[in-house]
């Protein structure tokens, strides 16, 4: 339950990070603020059938093994790269053996900033060497903490090897955009109930500072968009000498995977697509709205199932209303703080809970298990709320 509050003040911090962030920028319609690198070139004509992206729009099975690193020099925007995989062990934190079937490095992706990159060789002897490239959601998910789940269970690869990424700023990626400051001021607040407006406030004086700091510190905030990310992504595919890619992607990682295809990358032998995230929304506006019509689609499905709707009736009207009175008598206990292991009082509130049970929707695991968790929040039933 400590996380809920943080996950919930993620979707506002995304929002005033961009704003804090930006200064004199004007965000852009995924939400990120726009580049100072120059225009891309307009379109080029269609690439020949030799070269042509397949889009799917549901998961597709594929299979692969990746081939060997060679360097090259991108023209891409900006200063001009060579695109070199430098080998490193890997990261402590993806909990992967040293005798696992993977490789990490890291790519230069400009100058100062690298992009952490592993590989989960799990592909097949015989099979094709066009790997798949994951782009995870956020945005600010890492991709390469999901190294050691591959190799575990490398089933939904089909035989090829697969490509993880942190993009610039975050996981392993240097240097990391981070705001520690930001979250240790939230992480404070969560033995109260302070107030939407306060919180709002703390997280923009809190991002300003951290802002500052990281533009003191040489960063440029402000230089990041998908463009320039998608343009990352080529570089690495140059860097580990994959002449074509297959890329899944989800919810934020979709911006990128449109992105990619209308630079017109040439290693796109195809794409999927899963929970888009459309370039021409902004999802930061949208997201509340959503957010409701989810559970409340949810919850409907509860209701129109005979067993379900009579275990748990009328469950969408009662979980909402229960929602205005956790806001004005917030459900409090004591729990262990799942980073340091001590016991912190909370406070939860309606806006907790209702970040607790749409953030359940992201888990294709607890997703039937809605209608309890939205009737824990109705009954204040402390042995799930505490543990979940």
């Amino acid at each position: 339950m400590a996380n809920t509050r943080a996950v919930r003040l993620a979707l506002t911090v995304g929002l005033v990070t961009v704003a804090a962030c930006a200064s004199d920028a004007t965000p852009s319609d995924d939400g990120a603020v726009p580049s100072t690198a120059p225009e891309p070139a307009p379109p080029q004509p269609a690439p020949s059938t030799e070269n042509s992206t397949a889009v799917a729009t549901s998961t597709t099975t594929t299979t692969s093994t990746t081939t060997a690193p060679t360097s090259s020099t991108t023209t891409l925007p900006g200063p001009e790269i060579t695109a070199e995989f430098t080998e490193v062990a890997c990261w402590a934190e993806l909990e992967v053996p040293a005798d696992a079937p993977a490789r990490c490095g890291t790519v230069e992706v400009a100058p100062g900033v690298d992009m952490a990159v592993a590989i989960a060789e799990v592909g097949s002897p015989d099979g094709p060497d066009d790997p798949i490239l994951e782009l995870v959601g956020g945005p600010g998910f890492s991709g390469t903490i999901e190294l050691g789940d591959w190799i575990a269970d490398p089933s939904d690869a089909g035989g090829r090897d697969v490509v993880l990424v942190d993009y610039r700023g975050i996981g392993r990626s240097t240097p990391l955009l981070d705001c520690p400051e930001r979250d240790e001021a939230l992480r404070a607040t969560y033995a109260d109930t302070i107030g939407f407006a306060a919180e709002l406030d703390l997280i923009i004086d809190t991002t300003i500072e951290c802002r500052d700091r990281l533009i003191a510190a040489g960063a440029e905030p402000t230089s990041i968009d998908s463009d320039v990310i998608a343009a990352d992504l080529e570089l690495v595919r140059q860097a580990l000498g994959i002449e074509s890619w297959n890329v899944v992607a989800t919810s934020y990682g979709t911006n990128l995977a449109l992105a990619m295809i209308r630079a017109q990358q040439p290693g796109l032998r195809s794409v999927v697509l899963d929970s888009v995230y459309p370039p021409d929304r902004n999802s930061f506006v949208d997201y509340g709205v959503n957010a409701e019509a989810a559970i409340r689609e949810r919850l409907a499905l509860c209701a129109a199932d005979a067993a379900c709707g009579e275990r748990f009736p009328d469950l969408e009207n009662r979980f909402f209303a229960s929602l205005d009175e956790l806001q004005s008598d917030p459900y409090r206990s004591d729990i262990a703080d799942p980073l340091t292991g001590d016991v912190v009082p909370i406070a939860f509130d309606g806006a907790d809970a209702f970040a607790t049970v749409y953030f359940a929707l992201w888990d294709n695991g607890l997703t039937t298990l809605i209608p309890t968790l939205a009737d824990a929040v109705i009954t204040r039933n402390a042995g799930l709320l505490d543990t979940f």
